[in-house]
């Protein structure tokens, strides 16, 4: 009984610190990435698009994998749904925000001088590729988060 005891507790200490780890690792990478007017996020966006896309599909096929009929497991096929769904949109909000920065660094080259003739629209660009970033990444820990807490609760169930 202790011994069970410990290693739940232990469970759940990881997943604290892995959490606290990718709100850490989230909030790094968005100073690192955005204040760089210049840098290319494309690699960023690719992985984000590519890791959240892989976490929605694995989200929903954890899902499939619990009883519908029993209250606590349908309650946790719920949460896996909308962290799914939240992990689409995520991946969405880095391909969205690369697209737009990537217009703000290339956009001489591919808008034969629109948008550096236009300096205002430059600025709003950039603004929302930082916006975008933003929702991207606090999506991206908020499905993560989720996952944990889903993860801490499918543990109480099935003990």
């Amino acid at each position: 009984m202790k011994r069970e005891k410990f290693i739940y507790n232990l469970n759940i200490a990881v997943t604290i610190f892995v959490l606290f780890l990718t709100w850490l690792c989230a909030a790094v990478l968005v100073c690192y990435y955005l204040i760089d007017y210049k840098k290319d996020t494309i690699a960023v966006s690719n992985v984000g698009f590519a890791a959240f896309l892989a976490l929605a599909s694995i989200s929903f096929n954890w899902a499939k994998t619990f009883d519908s009929s029993d209250d606590q497991q349908a309650d946790i096929i719920e949460k896996l749904n909308l962290a799914a769904s939240k992990a689409i949109m995520a991946a969405i909000c880095f391909v969205g925000a690369s697209l737009a920065k990537y217009i703000v660094i290339k956009g001489n080259e591919i808008g034969h001088n629109i948008i550096s003739d236009t300096e205002f629209l430059k600025v709003i660009l950039y603004l929302g590729c930082v916006v975008t970033f933003n929702v991207a990444f606090s999506l991206a820990v908020d499905v993560i988060t989720r996952l944990g807490v889903i993860y801490i609760r499918a543990l109480q169930i099935f003990k």
